[in-house]
């Protein structure tokens, strides 16, 4: 069989060309710092690579939902906390409110503090979180959950009873905050307003059911807190569970698509000795006298 200067022209400039594009390869590789420059280099690892990338993006979200549930519930601890206060200082008050030795003008000071604590308590449910929303009126975050009718003087509930949940892992919702209404704050303001009627003389007066009223409003509160500290382990639990699937994934993500930067130079030192070659012998072949008759 015959070869004719063509073919050994074409053979060898095809041989140094697939050199030339092995050699850019491996320096686009270098340069970028991945292992695969197009997916059609290794399609399945390119397959699970997308994978592994979308597994690290649902892990980063749920890293800021974590975040954003642990801040809202430290900030409901805080006003929880507050509550807890105002209604110590209405239950001693009421327990003097008690007392026969009381004079009217006494009874009066009692009842303007407890409306003044009323009031801030009042304020404690309508708390706004660092958003803008109220953290105690459910998924009506926009709805100021305690308002106060015109018309009759009560305290009225106007916000949600559901609240709005979270995914803080691939298995796993928290709720963000608790509502006032579950709470029952609202027969906590009014009930507040029964005692201050009667120490003013506007109504009957019954520290006993006032303590118990107070008592239960404790209790809820307590318990409430007690949620909120059982949702910030759950969210610290999650947060440490979701960090070791992350180390995990980014290893693999780094399997698949980082260079190993010591392998790629020891091959691009071949390949280059490799180019040289090639490019030396079809210098040499190209001076022989076959190819004075292209």
């Amino acid at each position: 069989m015959r070869i004719s200067t063509q073919q050994i022209h074409n053979s060898m400039t095809n041989s140094m060309q697939s050199a030339t594009n092995t050699v850019n390869k491996t320096l686009l590789q270098m340069g970028s710092g991945k292992r695969m420059v197009d997916m059609s280099d290794d399609p399945r690892a390119a397959s699970q690579l997308m994978g592994v990338k979308d597994q690290l993006v649902e892990l980063e979200q749920y890293a800021e939902n974590i975040k954003s549930a642990r801040s809202m519930a430290e900030f409901e601890e805080t006003q929880l906390s507050d509550m807890n206060d105002v209604l110590m200082r209405t239950r001693e008050l009421t327990i003097q409110a008690g007392s026969d030795a009381l004079s009217p003008e006494d009874k009066k000071a009692i009842a303007k503090e407890l409306d003044q604590l009323t009031e801030q308590l009042a304020s404690l449910t309508n708390t706004k979180s660092q958003s803008g929303e109220y953290i105690f009126a459910g998924t009506k975050g926009n709805q100021q959950p305690m308002v106060k009718n015109e018309t009759t003087g009560e305290w009225e509930y106007q916000g949600s009873n559901d609240v709005r949940e979270l995914d803080v892992s691939s298995s796993q919702t928290v709720e963000l905050g608790n509502t006032a209404g579950e709470m029952k704050l609202a027969d906590t303001l009014n009930n507040l307003g029964k005692l201050s009627a009667g120490l003013k003389g506007d109504g009957e007066l019954d520290t006993d059911q006032a303590l118990k009223d107070i008592d239960a409003a404790l209790a809820s509160v307590g318990q409430t807190t007690t949620e909120v500290g059982t949702r910030i382990n759950a969210l610290n639990r999650a947060e440490a569970t979701n960090g070791d699937i992350k180390t995990v994934t980014d290893a693999q993500r780094g399997q698949l698509e980082d260079l190993d930067y010591i392998e790629a130079t020891t091959r691009y030192t071949h390949e280059v000795t490799a180019l040289q070659a090639s490019q030396k012998s079809y210098a040499m072949v190209s001076q022989l006298s076959l190819f004075s008759y292209i």
